[in-house]
């Protein structure tokens, strides 16, 4: 049993709270798509600010993406990565509210990212004829045009996803339970639900520090043959004891304010193209 963690009584110390206000930082973030032949490595930064509270204790961030990415350690040189990168950028910044607990609710400016969008299209219009480019604008119109398709694709970034989970909450005097969380490993369809273990590292609180271990399988209602085809509902039968993946996420967490100060996670998969994926974000200032 924990010793008299953190100098305090054992309630309070596994009753995390969120507690980032005045929080202002840069994460180095990086993700590597592992299919059977290469790996796929993307990587850039980010500044999370925590920009207020509201009555409901409601937390809003504020992220603004660097301008500099890199795939597989260069920049990008094709012209559709090019052309992606200006679209995307009219995200940010992007403000994002969540709960007491961290969990995602929803983009708070998404009027303004529409003007920056409109703006952008405009521009990328004028400059381009090739059909397809023309086309690759409209599809990204549907998204960025369309508040509810907008907050499904936020949903699907793997960074925000990881980031905004519940994980500041009350983890009992055993230090640990189960739960349920869905995570984007099949892009913009259906997130897929994971049966996990979620838990206080009791070694690293004995260090005055915190981790919080996430760690369990897929147990989602479609199939293998579903989840390959990327379907948002079940419509293939499954075979009993489908083994489909599984998902380990360490969170290491500022000792004083408890905001996250680094992710560390691996997805192992038994469908898709990449059948590992790996998300790390740790806080550079």
């Amino acid at each position: 049993m924990t010793k008299n963690p953190l100098k305090t009584d054992l309630l309070s110390a596994v009753d995390l709270r969120l507690n980032p206000m005045k929080f202002n930082g840069v994460y180095g973030c990086m993700i590597e798509f592992q299919s059977d032949n290469e790996a796929h490595l993307v990587r850039y930064k980010q500044r999370f600010e925590c920009i207020g509270k509201d009555r409901k204790d409601n937390l809003n961030f504020r992220i603004t993406r660097f301008e500099d990415i890199y795939i597989n350690d260069k920049k990008p040189s094709v012209f559709l990565h090019e052309l992606g990168h200006a679209v995307s950028s009219v995200l940010y910044p992007l403000d994002i509210e969540c709960n007491r607990m961290g969990d995602f609710r929803t983009v708070t400016n998404f009027k303004e990212i529409q003007k920056r969008w409109t703006d952008k299209k405009a521009s990328l219009l004028a400059q381009y004829k090739d059909e397809s480019v023309v086309n690759y604008i409209n599809k990204a119109s549907k998204t960025l045009e369309n508040e509810h398709r907008f907050l499904v694709k936020m949903k699907s970034d793997y960074f925000l996803a990881l980031y905004f989970k519940p994980i500041f909450l009350y983890y009992t005097a055993s230090f640990n339970f189960e739960t349920n969380l869905s995570f984007p490993v099949l892009g913009s369809a259906k997130p897929v639900n994971f049966t996990v273990n979620q838990r206080i590292d009791e070694k690293a609180l004995e260090r005055n520090a915190y981790k919080i271990h996430v760690s369990g399988t897929v147990n989602d209602e479609r199939s293998l043959a579903d989840l390959e085809q990327k379907l948002d509902y079940p419509n293939y039968p499954s075979e009993s004891e489908e083994d489909k993946g599984s998902c380990t996420i360490t969170y290491y967490l500022n000792n004083a304010a408890q905001f996250i100060a680094g992710i560390d996670g691996v997805f192992d998969l038994k469908f898709g193209t990449s059948k590992k994926v790996k998300v790390k974000m740790f806080l550079l200032e």
